[in-house]
């Protein structure tokens, strides 16, 4: 019975590869994995100090990013590419009040402060407080792939005068991935990016049409809290 239940299992996951091609734990993301959307795509890549490394690619070959960062929102690092290599002129380092194996999990309910400071590479440093809310589980949907998110807003705000700047994004505890949605000036209305696909392939340069039913389906608005972009 036993033999039969698995040779049920493994014909339908051949039937449709969808199913056996959703990442399910942290450790598949240590073979890296893409979150794709409308002209771009992100991978990421668990490595083995626990940081995440994230790298934006554009379709149409405009610009490339590359992220390292801590907990699914905590960018310490950020670079653009050319032709695959980092420019080391466009390099920032951001640091916080706490050491990296200090920065909070992410929980439902979570509301975090920090001090935090960025050196450029040109040696020029600037100061802000960055705050963290997270609100309540959502689902996000992206093809055959569901999971429970967790809707973060990143707050950043430079010193007492002028306008914070607002990041929305989802984490993805499963996962341990943050998706980020969209950013702007607390008083601008910014549309978000919407994810598509997820796998362990890059994806098609164009989302497949799934009649209406794909990631952007799940992720408005969250359960009970802060709406995951503006």
């Amino acid at each position: 019975m036993r033999d039969y239940l698995m040779a049920a299992c493994l014909a339908l996951i051949a039937a449709n590869p969808a199913i056996a091609s959703c990442p399910a734990s942290r450790e598949d993301v240590t073979d890296g994995i893409y979150v794709g959307f409308d002209g771009y795509a992100m991978r990421y890549q668990l490595r083995r100090d626990g940081s995440m490394e994230e790298v934006e690619t554009h379709f149409d070959g405009s610009s490339t990013f590359r992220f390292l960062t801590r907990g699914g929102v905590f960018v310490t690092d950020s670079w653009e590419m050319e032709h695959g290599r980092l420019l080391a002129v466009s390099h920032h380092r951001t640091s916080f009040a706490v050491p990296s194996a200090d920065l909070p999990r992410l929980s439902a309910g979570l509301r975090w402060s920090s001090a935090t400071q960025t050196r450029f590479a040109d040696g020029s440093v600037s100061a802000e407080t960055m705050t963290v809310d997270v609100a309540q589980p959502t689902q996000l949907r992206l093809g055959a792939c569901s999971y429970e998110t967790l809707p973060v807003q990143v707050t950043r705000t430079e010193g007492t005068a002028g306008e914070s700047y607002v990041e929305r994004m989802l984490y993805v505890p499963q996962l341990g991935i943050g998706i980020y949605l969209a950013g702007g000036g607390a008083s601008e209305t910014v549309r978000p990016a919407i994810p598509w696909t997820i796998g362990f392939e890059p994806p098609e340069t164009e989302p497949e049409d799934d009649g209406g039913q794909g990631g952007g389906a799940a992720l408005l608005p969250p359960a009970g809290g802060t709406a995951p972009a503006k």
